[in-house]
């Protein structure tokens, strides 16, 4: 019975960790934010993309879709985007116990273009000799 029991507990212990999953950061925490200032830009409008990412036994997996679709098709809405900003995610999801995983994404977010007006930099020298 005690021997059962520890290959019961043994079996699980491996289930639990061969099954868990991954928690990210917020991204401000991971240092992926930045400062741009309203002028700085200029919004194009708004792009979506839709995609689903599925997987067999956490192991066989094939679709996908990230920030890199979302700015090609941005590109293909606004030819002259730079990046895209204020992106959101929403996430769906379907499960046959752990046997297969599907994750439908949907990303949105606003198109922008930089903005370089020479005039909005002002560069302060002292050219002052000193005797």
């Amino acid at each position: 019975m005690r021997k059962s029991l520890m290959i019961i507990l043994s079996v699980f212990a491996v289930f639990v960790l061969l099954s868990s999953c991954s928690t990210r950061l917020p991204y401000e925490e991971a240092g992926l934010t930045g400062e741009v200032v309203a002028k700085d830009y200029e919004v194009l409008g708004p792009v979506y993309v839709s995609g689903s990412n599925h997987n067999i036994l956490g192991i066989i997996g094939w679709g996908g879709i990230g920030y890199n679709d979302l700015l090609a098709e941005a590109r293909k809405l606004y030819p002259e985007t730079d990046a895209v900003i204020n992106v959101t995610k929403d996430v769906k999801t379907f499960n046959v116990l752990l046997f297969y995983n599907s994750f439908g994404f949907d990303l949105s977010g606003l198109a922008i273009r930089y903005v370089d007006n020479a005039d909005n930099h002002s560069v302060n020298l002292d050219v002052s000799i000193a005797e």
